[in-house]
């Protein structure tokens, strides 16, 4: 499934200013049954000197046991300045967190991923219940000449997650025997202690 997003429009991004930050939540449904979600974040144009932190929230449901993976991977975008030198728009994708739904229906940190040069992210043996994957990271508009001007052009960050269904890990049989070790270790002391009255 390709979906392509335009989170803000260009007058809401001249309002940001430098140092602003910006969060939006995508609802991806059940993982399990659609296996793969492929989203594109696009910045739409970019304002004179500008710098943002961003937090984009994915919430989606898992039926089974399941492994998940996917990435988070930039896109630039540059054209020429007036007077000369290269206009840079960057979106830098840093870090991946995924956070599981409680009983309580609060959100707790499960796992937390820093995005390298290749910008994918994993994490294994997650329950069946409701996550939240949030991607977090700087968008900024500067020129190799240290000068700033605003631009219409595109840049933004394409997203992918994945999950697949995976065994659920069955007990070793030093787990079973340690279990037993310690059943047997219990029915003693009781009856030790019923001895002992």
């Amino acid at each position: 499934m390709q979906k392509t997003l335009i989170p803000v429009a260009a007058a809401m991004l001249m309002t940001l200013g430098a140092g602003a930050a910006r969060a939006t939540d995508y609802d991806l449904g059940d993982l399990s049954t659609l296996g793969t979600s492929n989203t594109s974040v696009r910045w739409p144009s970019f304002p004179t000197a500008w710098r943002s932190t961003f937090q984009d929230v994915y919430t989606f449901s898992l039926d089974t046991f399941s492994d998940l993976k996917g990435f988070a991977f930039s896109v630039f975008g540059w054209d020429a300045a007036p007077g000369g030198g290269t206009i840079y728009h960057q979106v830098d994708t840093s870090k991946v967190s995924l956070y599981q739904k409680s009983g309580s229906g609060q959100f707790t940190q499960v796992g937390e991923v820093y995005l390298g040069a290749g910008e994918t992210y994993s994490f294994a043996s997650l329950v069946a219940g409701d996550y939240r994957l949030s991607v977090s990271g700087v968008a900024s508009n500067s020129t190799i000449t240290g000068q700033s001007y605003a631009s219409s052009k595109v840049a933004g960050y394409d997203f992918r997650v994945q999950a697949t269904a995976v065994a659920p890990p069955v007990p070793e049989a030093s787990d079973f025997a340690m279990t037993a070790l310690g059943l047997v270790g219990v029915a003693a002391w009781r009856r030790q202690r019923q001895r002992a009255r």
